[in-house]
């Protein structure tokens, strides 16, 4: 989390971030660095793993503050809805073309998501909670200035599952390998400022299935404006990988 807020520090005061070695002498050279080293002293310094959570604790807690902020927001602009058809449907019909040559490969992807789709569907209506989402929560979203949390980047900003607005951060944890390390003490800060039912929290790892769905459908979708370069065989091979991962995590 250190590292990541670092790297967006550098965006953001649009400086370039150098390689490891000179990454913290850089970076002691930004206008916020006066503001944030303390900060990030008190979480590389911790004793133990209850202090550092501590520390920590502090940005989990502004998720939760920010959705109760939002319970009574609204707003003059249409938003779309962060529902089945923005998290399932639509990705996969951006993602079939993309693997024509594999059919295998899209029989696989797209029960997959049919997997997620109906697990989403079957719960009890009007269970899952539903409210203004970010969209987008994870750390690369965040700017930590003098004690106050501030999030931005509200490009998927809408009106959906807020189950599936706290899976974005776990989803995102697991790329660096940190989700059992991040994720108990993220849903300990957000319960100590708002409540949150037990069945918001089961579905989380349904979301996070979800969400991965969705970020392919994403690529497929910036990739009509930007070229499937990237989008070949390796990209397929690496997010299929990932989808069996998650599969054996939380669907066996």
């Amino acid at each position: 989390l250190v590292r990541d807020v670092m790297r967006l520090c550098f965006l953001m005061e649009r400086r370039y971030a150098p390689f490891i070695k000179w990454f913290g002498t850089a970076f002691a050279e930004l206008g916020c660095a006066s503001d944030l080293v303390p900060v990030f002293r008190l979480v590389l310094e911790a004793k133990s793993w209850g202090e550092r959570e501590l520390h920590l604790a502090a940005s989990y807690e502004y998720v939760a503050r920010m959705h109760n902020a939002l319970d009574d927001f609204a707003s003059e602009h249409t938003r779309f809805q962060i529902d089945l058809e923005h998290l399932i449907d639509g990705p996969l019909r951006r993602i079939e073309p993309l693997l024509a040559r594999r059919p295998d490969d899209w029989t696989y992807v797209r029960d997959f998501a049919a997997t997620i789709r109906q697990r989403i569907w079957d719960a009890p209506h009007g269970a899952l909670e539903r409210g203004a989402c970010h969209g987008d929560l994870q750390s690369l979203h965040a700017h930590l200035d003098d004690g106050t949390m501030t999030f931005y980047d509200f490009d998927f900003y809408g009106v959906g599952y807020r189950a599936y607005d706290l899976a974005v951060f776990p989803w995102a944890a697991r790329f660096d390998d940190k989700e059992s390390i991040w994720w108990p003490p993220y849903l300990r800060g957000y319960r100590q400022e708002r409540p949150l039912n037990d069945l918001d929290v089961e579905f989380v790892p349904i979301f996070i299935c979800a969400r991965h769905i969705w970020h392919m459908g994403l690529h497929a979708f910036e990739a009509e404006g930007w070229g499937h370069g990237g989008m070949g065989d390796a990209y397929f091979d690496r997010r299929l990988d990932w989808l069996r991962a998650l599969e054996a995590d939380y669907l066996s």
